[in-house]
């Protein structure tokens, strides 16, 4: 099913991304995938890192946030991780001035955001337990750990104890 533009979900279609010259972006596994999407890969000449200035910056700005929210919310370095994919969706969420101060999720997506269900990172929150989980006198909810967003829309990675789940 197509959305807005003709792509599934009215979401944009990837034309290009430009790389460094690292080995990690040269492997048979990533070039078929990007053939297979028909997406365009451009190098940068060796040893020029000036020529990756942007996605440079962009690197240390996400490293900074992750580093930030650990800090912030007490929890330990093991979820750096989950950091990352959280500075990540933010700065998605964020005006940008090379867009002109747009908000980047609502160019790709052409939906309008809802910022009303943002949490703090390593916050306290409380997951509905379903029905079939839990005998009468038990809980509706259970206290977990925030630590980001899912993949899905609606979706939310929480902490229980020693179990991280997308709820």
């Amino acid at each position: 099913m197509a959305g807005n533009g003709g792509e599934p979900n009215g979401y944009r279609k990837l034309k290009c991304l430009r790389f460094d010259n690292g080995g990690e972006f040269k492997s048979d596994e990533f070039v078929i995938f990007f053939q297979q999407r028909s997406i365009r890969r451009e190098y940068t000449a060796p040893y020029n890192p000036e020529q990756n200035g942007i996605p440079e910056r962009m690197n240390r700005t996400i490293q900074e946030r992750e580093v930030a929210m650990l800090e912030q919310s007490g929890l330990s370095d093991g979820f750096w991780s989950e950091a990352l994919l959280t500075a990540v969706h933010i700065i998605n969420l964020s005006s940008s001035k090379p867009l002109r101060y747009k908000i980047p999720q609502e160019l790709w997506s052409r939906k309008t955001l809802d910022y009303g269900k943002l949490r703090i990172f390593g916050c306290e929150v409380y997951a509905r337990v379903p029905k079939d989980d839990r005998r009468k006198f038990q809980s509706q909810s259970r206290k977990c750990i925030f630590l980001g967003y899912g993949l899905s829309e609606l979706g939310k990675r929480l902490k229980k104890n020693r179990v991280t789940k997308e709820i």
